[in-house]
């Protein structure tokens, strides 16, 4: 899919296609009338298949050391983001471990995305990208004298700062990296991308029907 965009010459971004990888009677389903299921973390920390299963999805530790002492929150977003998942590899390697029989290829994830939107209850923010892999991405060092100043105030007096003011905190400090990190030894061969909406408050998925989305998808078969 490519995005052209002016500066005053042309710039073009190219996006590799998702591949969501289904049942075939959801397939079906998505392209007979645009039946599609919206996930969240929730859902997936509580997967049945161990091989899709993740505890950590949807929460993320933050740390940082301030006059010889660690502070830390573990936060967590799981609550607020209704999730699509796919890969941008189209195989029968992952055919076999997802165990599922049909495969929508999402040739524009960025219209797609932005058109079902539209029948998200709430949504205000989305994004779009390739999961990043990390060894240990649970902790990360914040490295703010004002998270860790804060933090300090919270453990020594009842005047200090409250845990969500402090949890508010670490959320400021993050990037959007957070939404996107995967333990690297399980899942780095996924080649997972993902589509996040955020809202206020979402159930563990939502089944909307959106026949628009349908041009921007086709049917695909494993190519290796």
């Amino acid at each position: 899919m490519n995005i052209g965009t002016q500066f005053s010459r042309t710039w073009i971004i190219r996006e590799a296609p998702i591949y969501r990888y289904m049942s075939k009677q959801f397939v079906d389903a998505f392209f007979e009338m645009g039946a599609l299921r919206v996930s969240s973390f929730n859902t997936f920390r509580q997967h049945p298949e161990e091989a899709l299963k993740d505890d950590h999805e949807g929460s993320m530790m933050f740390a940082t050391d301030f006059k010889g002492k660690t502070f830390g929150t573990y936060v967590h977003f799981a609550g607020t983001f209704y999730v699509l998942c796919g890969s941008r590899e189209c195989s029968k390697r992952l055919h076999s471990k997802y165990k599922t029989d049909a495969i929508i290829k999402i040739n524009d994830p960025y219209n797609f995305a932005t058109t079902i939107s539209s029948y998200i209850p709430g949504f205000s923010v989305g994004l779009t990208g390739d999961c990043i892999y990390k060894e240990n991405p649970f902790i990360r060092n914040v490295g703010s004298d004002e998270f860790a100043r804060a933090a300090e105030g919270m453990l020594i007096g009842p005047n200090g700062p409250t845990v969500e003011q402090i949890t508010a905190l670490a959320e400021r400090q993050w990037t959007d990296d957070a939404y996107f990190v995967k333990r690297e030894k399980e899942y780095r061969d996924d080649w997972e991308a993902r589509m996040l909406w955020k809202v206020p408050r979402c159930e563990r998925f939502i089944d909307i029907v959106c026949p628009e989305a349908r041009q921007f998808c086709e049917r695909a078969e494993p190519s290796f």
